[in-house]
């Protein structure tokens, strides 16, 4: 009887499975067009795992900003569907939040703004999460929001100044006021403390952020440093002494002038 080698069907067997796992995994990326029609129809559908999985790669992140950029339709819907992305895994956090933030600074929409900081705020501190962990990551998150941001928005036709900085104090606020988990309500805080806006005092600033003739800054209220306390007062001794000096010369002289 006939015995065949059973080395040489077990290599043969192998090496097909491994070619065929490996002709699976080796998806050829999309070409331009159809980039940006699935982008398009993602983003219209509000799929939220198609558009995860779209942005993942950077060529889907670059048509994602490019197409917000030709149509305000488009970066609209791209705004909420981020904002409701639930993250996978780290990696995916990380890559939600960076195209949420170059969105942010591409942006000029208001409205738009607001829904990019609704998901940048709203999923960066898990409930549970350490308060002080909290805090550091409102810190990270403020300067990242912070940095080369044109802070000009849009509201209703009319260029608005600091539109963008007054959405992240108003979010912050209105968060912080439906907060309960103590992680949470340290990192709202602590976005507000970074803003120069005191928790107790948030609701005040947000009515007065809310009317569009006030600017923000002018409603945020003013911090004086303590260093500013500190010199202050010598300041104040040293030009009172100069005046007495001053005073003094004059008498003086008009003394001088009156005996000659």
């Amino acid at each position: 009887m006939f015995t065949m080698n059973p080395a040489i069907p077990l290599w043969i067997i192998v090496a097909a499975t491994l070619s065929a796992k490996s002709a699976a995994q080796a998806q050829p990326e999309p070409e331009p067009e159809d980039l940006k029609q699935q982008l398009t129809e993602t983003v219209r559908d509000g799929n939220e795992t198609a558009l995860l999985q779209l942005i993942r790669k950077s060529a889907g992140r670059q048509e994602l900003f490019a197409l917000s950029d030709d149509s305000f339709a488009f970066e609209m819907r791209a705004a909420k569907t981020l904002a409701a992305l639930m993250p996978e895994s780290p990696a995916d956090h990380k890559v939600i939040r960076q195209t949420e933030l170059s969105l942010l600074r591409q942006t000029d929409d208001e409205g738009v703004v607001r829904d990019l900081l609704d998901g940048l705020l709203g999923s960066e501190v898990k409930e549970g999460t350490d308060p002080s962990l909290a805090i550091t990551l409102a810190d990270a998150l403020y300067d990242d929001i912070r940095r080369d941001l044109n802070d000009g928005a849009i509201r209703q036709g009319k260029g608005v100044s600091g539109g963008k900085f007054r959405a992240l104090v108003d979010t912050a606020a209105l968060m912080l006021r439906a907060a309960g988990d103590p992680s949470r309500v340290a990192f709202f805080k602590q976005i507000l403390t970074r803003a120069h806006v005191p928790s107790d005092q948030s609701a005040e600033v947000l009515a007065i952020a809310k009317d569009g003739t006030v600017s923000l800054n002018e409603a945020v209220p003013k911090t004086t440093s303590a260093r500013h306390d500190i010199l202050k007062r010598p300041l104040t001794w040293l030009f009172v002494l100069l005046a007495l000096s001053l005073l003094m010369a004059i008498v003086w002289r008009i003394n001088t002038l009156r005996n000659s």
